[in-house]
């Protein structure tokens, strides 16, 4: 945040509104990497829908390697034991007892398996970390898919959807803005149904808690709150129910 001059975004900012063609151009050719063939990778890039453009540049539309090995770390780092801690504190036994569930990023799967064993059927969807090999328990599924590919295959209906420290992969990674990602849940959702939304760390990180205002602002657009308290201790995240009224 220290190196940000609102100044220089007006600029590149309203430059980029008075003349888009030419900034597309020459932002798309700043990410070509060096090579013998950059022209014609240029020449052939210009004449192709700016869309489309995009969705090939992997590098800067999907997480890297090392990004995503750290998502690989990130459950073994903590455990079963905060998994088992947040099931509890997040009360998701209140919500989830005999209903079908669907966990939206749910990186190894540890908090899938603990509902599972109390959850109608629980459904985990990760697109990046490896999920466990096949289980024995009926009603645990894993689908590897990023949530914009869950959505587009029309599954569901789901009683309950978690969404667990996980929106701001959906919309930096995923292209959605906070509103969007709402009403993604609402699609998955009956009447009746129960999002739990647990907030990334909140203490002295304000990236994560203007993102975390903007989804509490779409949730109440879409959805009735009906329990809020704290998730985790560390970074003082908090956790929300919402229900799905109409």
């Amino acid at each position: 945040y220290e190196n940000y001059n609102p100044d220089h975004f007006r600029e590149f900012l309203l430059t980029g509104l008075r003349n888009p063609k030419a900034s597309f151009e020459r932002e798309m050719w700043r990410k070509i990497p060096p090579s013998d063939s950059k022209e014609e990778i240029w020449n052939k890039m210009r004449n192709t829908n700016p869309r489309e453009v995009y969705k090939t540049m992997t590098s800067f539309n999907q997480p890297s390697e090392k990004i995503v090995n750290e998502w690989k770390k990130y459950q073994k780092r903590y455990g079963i034991d905060q998994a088992v801690d947040r099931v509890k504190n997040m009360n998701l036994a209140s919500v989830c007892t005999g209903k079908t569930v669907v966990d939206i990023g749910c990186n190894d799967g540890y908090i899938t398996k603990l509902v599972s064993e109390f959850a109608s059927t629980a459904t985990g969807i990760e697109p990046h970390v490896e999920l466990p090999k096949k289980d024995t328990s009926s009603n645990l599924v894993w689908v590897r898919s990023t949530f914009n590919e869950f959505l587009d295959s029309n599954p569901g209906p789901f009683d309950v959807v978690l969404s667990l420290a996980v929106r701001i992969q959906l919309r930096d990674f995923g292209g959605l803005t906070e509103q969007e990602i709402v009403n993604g849940y609402h699609s998955l959702l009956p009447v009746g149904g129960i999002v739990v939304h647990e907030t990334q760390k909140l203490e002295n990180r304000p990236n994560n808690q203007a993102h975390t205002n903007a989804m509490l602002d779409a949730f109440r657009k879409k959805f009735t709150q009906i329990e809020h308290g704290n998730a985790r201790g560390s970074g003082k995240r908090e956790y929300y129910h919402f229900q799905k009224v109409d």
